[in-house]
């Protein structure tokens, strides 16, 4: 894909033509999608189902391998309409349900017959789960025997959570994607240009941008403002967005930014990792990316009464940095890509809403990067909303500080020259330094499923 962006000799403008427009909405299209329940098992149920829909629901055997990064993520979330945790849960209403149509949404208003199936399959050993050995960090395997064990399906699920690349039915191949060898986090979503770009040119590029194609970016902010209500008006979850609502309004605190917006994308994850049964809008394969790239914005766009186009810029800035950032980080990691890379998205579009300045938005991004880049993913699960709740007020207060003049300086740790030299290196630190702590995290995991 060719990024056809020209700058005016003054180096202040980029100028978008029709081409640019095209791939920035199906870029977006293709990274910010509606998804019910935590993305990791969603995807589990996703193949469950697809395997189940090849064989028309029967079913006598259903084994799904997955890599350590889903097991990990999938370990201890609850699962949207049934408010209970497990991969093996998860695979046995992806099947029940049997229609892949849906993608990410696969587990939305599961249907009581479904789940009262789903359940019945679990208590006849019918499902298992099976830990693959391998270093990449979405993979996905189904197989699927019908109920008279005459038909066998299986398929692979790779690269992305509803990314099937292969199914196959009976030894006959029905569906399959050519893969580029090596697959990267890059190459598989088909837009390798836009993760060459500079972040400056980016940064210019939204000033330019065609807004009215990309305003579903909006329906994500009435998705996760609705769960994050469920989140702030009742002790879901963790409770946390409840306690700090609570706590704040006391003394006036909630039109603070900062505070709302730790408040509000705090109640967004207290509802989703509860299993609350309502979707919110992912990002680059991840609900908690989608509120914490979009929630710290919503508060901003309620306290500073933003302009629809404006809202629809800062959205796709946020979602555009998330997605540039995890293509280095990995689209599932051992660092927690909510605070360094969706939380970065949404810091660097409040700084472009207050100064319409890629040099400020840059030594936002450096500063973000450089404070939160030590934050572990440990898996989803009901804590999550206390990062998410730390990622968005940092993001409100490194935005302010960016624009008082604060950045800090290249040769501090892993700040380089440039912000993409920042961001490679957070690369580097994800893709070399942190492969022990996924495995030790998975072991510790495993020890206590064990008692």
């Amino acid at each position: 894909m060719n990024v056809p962006i020209t700058e005016n000799e003054n180096d202040k403008i980029v100028l978008v033509n029709e081409e640019t427009n095209r791939w920035v909405v199906e870029l977006l299209r293709e990274e910010v999608k509606p998804a019910a329940g935590c993305t990791e098992p969603v995807a589990v149920a996703l193949a469950a189902a697809k395997v189940s829909e090849v064989l028309n629901n029967s079913m006598s055997e259903l084994v799904i391998g997955v890599s350590p990064n889903i097991y990990k993520n999938g370990f201890a979330v609850m699962l949207p309409g049934v408010m209970e945790a497990g991969l093996d849960l998860a695979a046995a209403l992806g099947s029940a349900r049997a229609s892949a149509e849906r993608g990410l949404d696969v587990l939305n208003h599961l249907s009581e017959a479904e789940i009262r199936t789903a359940r019945e399959r679990l208590a006849e050993g019918k499902i298992r789960i099976e830990l693959i050995d391998t270093t990449e960090k979405v993979l996905i395997q189904a197989e699927q025997w019908s109920e008279d064990r005459a038909h066998h399906a299986r398929l692979t699920l790779r690269g992305k959570h509803d990314r099937i690349v292969e199914v196959i039915k009976d030894g006959i191949c029905l569906e399959k994607i050519e893969e580029k060898s090596p697959a990267t986090e890059k190459s598989i979503t088909g837009f390798e240009g836009f993760y060459t770009m500079k972040v400056r040119d980016l940064v210019l590029m939204i000033d330019e941008i065609d807004t009215e194609p990309l305003a579903f970016l909006l329906e994500g902010v009435i998705m996760n403002q609705t769960m994050a209500e469920v989140g702030m008006t009742s002790p879901v979850g963790l409770g946390t967005a409840f306690a700090l609502k609570q706590r704040f309004s006391k003394n006036g605190q909630m039109k603070d930014l900062a505070r709302l917006a730790m408040t509000m994308t705090a109640g967004a994850s207290d509802a989703r990792m509860a299993g609350v049964d309502l979707p919110v809008m992912s990002s680059n394969g991840s609900g908690n990316n989608g509120i914490t790239a979009i929630m710290p914005l919503v508060a901003y766009f309620e306290l500073k009464g933003t302009g629809r186009s404006d809202q629809i810029r800062a959205l796709a800035l946020s979602h555009l940095i998330n997605s540039y950032i995890k293509a280095e980080i990995g689209r599932l990691s051992a660092l927690c890509s909510c605070g360094i890379a969706a939380a970065t998205g949404a810091s660097a579009a409040i700084a472009w809403l207050d100064t319409r300045d890629p040099e400020i938005v840059e030594s936002t991004m450096t500063n973000m990067m450089a404070n939160l880049s030590g934050m572990v993913c440990d898996g989803a699960k009901l804590g999550c909303a206390l990062k998410l709740a730390t990622a968005a007020s940092t993001a409100v207060e490194t935005a302010a500080l960016a624009g008082d003049g604060i950045r800090v300086p290249a040769g501090n740790g892993l700040v380089g020259r440039t912000i993409e030299d920042t961001i490679s290196n957070l690369g580097r630190l994800s893709r070399q330094g942190m492969q022990l702590a996924d495995a030790v995290v998975l072991d510790i995991q495993e020890t206590f499923a064990r008692g």
